[in-house]
């Protein structure tokens, strides 16, 4: 029992590990979009910028350095707002995880605080059957002892106490005279 609790311990940090790795997936993938969406934003301003008529040069590029470094700066908050959610993701990860196993080792404790009760009591249960059975045991032979002694007694025709004499309350009252050699007629 102990085992398959052990396996199923196991197969939930698997599965643990299997959402992170999952979770950090997901933050790669999603960084990855935004990187590209930041990247493909800058591509049609600059395909836009590069589009216009250019009248006048210096002014223009004044104009290109400030989208770039908008740009730029758009990008780097993207990445920054990617990094501090996959950092929070991460630690909700870690903690939520961190719980789990914790719930589990407690399981854990408290399984084998059940076997060991269920353990005791088991053997205390069979102690006191074992008990029992001897207790029956022992009274089953005396009674045994005590048939074969009288089956052992009939048979030889004795009673323990001597022959048994006809004894009845009608010769008590007189009816019949006291026989003396008489005795039991299943003594006879």
């Amino acid at each position: 029992m102990i085992r398959i609790r052990t396996r199923n311990l196991e197969a939930e940090r698997q599965a643990l590990d299997i959402e992170r790795e999952s979770e950090t997936a997901r933050l790669e993938q999603e960084r990855d979009i935004e990187m590209r969406r930041a990247l493909q934003r800058t591509e049609v301003a600059r395909d836009a910028h590069c589009a216009r008529p250019r009248p006048n040069r210096p002014r223009s590029r004044a104009r290109e350095t400030i989208e770039k470094a908008h740009i730029a700066n758009e990008q780097a908050i993207a990445e920054a707002r990617i990094a501090s959610e996959r950092e929070t993701r991460q630690k909700e990860i870690e903690r939520t995880r961190a719980v789990e196993e914790k719930e589990l080792l407690a399981r854990e404790e408290i399984e084998r605080a059940r076997i060991a009760n269920q353990r005791s009591v088991d053997t205390a249960r069979i102690a006191s059957e074992r008990e029992v059975r001897q207790r029956e045991i022992e009274r089953t032979r005396t009674v045994e002892e005590a048939e074969i002694a009288a089956r052992e007694i009939d048979r030889e025709g004795a009673h323990p106490a001597g022959p048994r004499r006809y004894r009845c309350a009608h010769r008590q009252r007189g009816r019949y005279p006291p026989a003396r050699d008489r005795t039991h007629p299943r003594d006879r």
